[in-house]
C-alpha cells in the first residue's frame, strides 16, 4: 500500500515532439510535460537468487497519485518518456487502483535508444 509520505522520488515525464523542418525532414525533440513525486520500486521480472540480476535495473514501478493530466500519457504511450535518476524509461503498462484516493502505478522499462 502506498501512502503519500513515501512518494519522495522525483520522476520527470517528457513529451516527445515530432516536427518537420524547412527541408521536410522529421526532427524529434522532447519538452517537459510533468514532474511528479512518486514511490519508485524495482520490478523483479526474473525469479533469481541473485539480487544483482539484470532485471533489477531494467524495470521500475512508479506509484503516485492520479491526476487528469496523466490521461494524455495513458492514451499515447509512445509519445512520452520517463526520466528517473538520469536514466530514460518508456511506459509498458499502467494500473489504477484505490478509487477513493486515486492512485496509479506506471510500469516502465529501460529505453536503450532514448535520450534526454
Amino acid at each position: 500500500m502506498v501512502n503519500t509520505g513515501s512518494m519522495r522520488n522525483k520522476v520527470i515525464i517528457y513529451k516527445n515532439v515530432r516536427e518537420l523542418n524547412g527541408v521536410g525532414e522529421i526532427e524529434n525533440s522532447k519538452e517537459l510535460f510533468l514532474t511528479l513525486m512518486a514511490e519508485v520500486k524495482f520490478d523483479k521480472t526474473v525469479d533469481s537468487e541473485s539480487k544483482f540480476d539484470s532485471s533489477w535495473s531494467n524495470r521500475l514501478l512508479v506509484q503516485t497519485r492520479y491526476a487528469k493530466s496523466m490521461m494524455h500519457i495513458i492514451n499515447n504511450r509512445d509519445g512520452f518518456t520517463f526520466e528517473y535518476q538520469g536514466k530514460v524509461y518508456r511506459l509498458i503498462n499502467y494500473d489504477m487502483w484505490n478509487q477513493v484516493q486515486k492512485f496509479i502505478t506506471f510500469y516502465i522499462e529501460s529505453d536503450s535508444n532514448g535520450k534526454i
